[in-house]
């Protein structure tokens, strides 16, 4: 599939004079991403079976609404879905409910989930920060008044030096 790509021969099936000016300009968006795309490239959109919306949506820079609404990338995207499910790589066509009857595949892929992982830890560990310098204040404070008391006896001491009796 990844042959010369022309824009113009990808899209001649659609009417790109009677669209909107930004409908038109989303679905080059799209046309120019996927479009030359063969079965290897199409893994990176590919998550548990189906077209990941939210990468292609990120790699194009579209709205999430034109990538869902825009009727023109819609029939695009069912287009080449449906060759990808002919060639086995889709197991289920975009656009479509899903069935909850399955039970839920895995959401995320491993680096994803290790991902997942260090964002907690990252969490966690900030948490402990929190609490080691909430200590560390308690501390401080505890410190300087220590302090001022030992600085408070030393003088009563000096006082008791000079003048053999602490001033009352």
């Amino acid at each position: 599939m990844n042959r010369a790509f022309s824009i113009s021969r990808e899209l001649e099936d659609f009417d790109l004079d009677r669209m909107h000016a930004k409908a038109r300009e989303n679905l080059v968006k799209v046309a120019n991403l996927v479009g030359p795309l063969d079965l290897a490239e199409w893994q990176n959109f590919i998550e548990n079976g189906s077209l990941n919306a939210t990468a292609i949506i990120k790699e194009i820079g579209i709205s999430r609404s034109s990538y869902y609404q825009n009727k023109y990338i819609v029939a695009y995207l069912k287009s080449k879905a449906q060759w990808l499910a002919e060639q086995n790589t889709l197991q289920e066509l975009p656009y479509q409910a899903r069935d909850t009857s399955k039970t839920p595949a895995n959401r995320y892929s491993p680096l994803e989930k290790s991902i997942q992982e260090k964002d907690k830890m990252i969490r966690q560990l900030q948490l402990r920060v929190a609490e080691l310098e909430s200590h560390l204040e308690g501390l401080k404070q505890e410190y300087k008044s220590l302090q001022s008391n030992s600085h408070r006896d030393q003088h009563r001491m000096e006082l008791l030096e000079i003048f053999k009796r602490v001033p009352r």
